[in-house]
């Protein structure tokens, strides 16, 4: 499970990299991007957690 969470962790850290290691953006528009990605992490691990429930639950 928790291997899971890191192959699906390493994408977004690698944007957050890529973001913050970025000159061109402001640091608005930073949080703001920073903002969206975070949500969308959030949402893919409780999916997958859920999935993993009715996974269990079903055998």
């Amino acid at each position: 499970m928790k291997k899971l969470y890191l192959l699906l962790s390493l994408p977004f850290i690698l944007v957050f990299l890529g973001i913050f290691l970025s000159q061109s953006l402001s640091i608005s528009e930073k949080l703001v991007i920073t903002g969206l990605i975070s949500a969308v992490w959030v949402a893919v691990l409780i999916a997958t957690e859920d999935i993993y429930k009715i996974n269990a639950t079903n055998q």
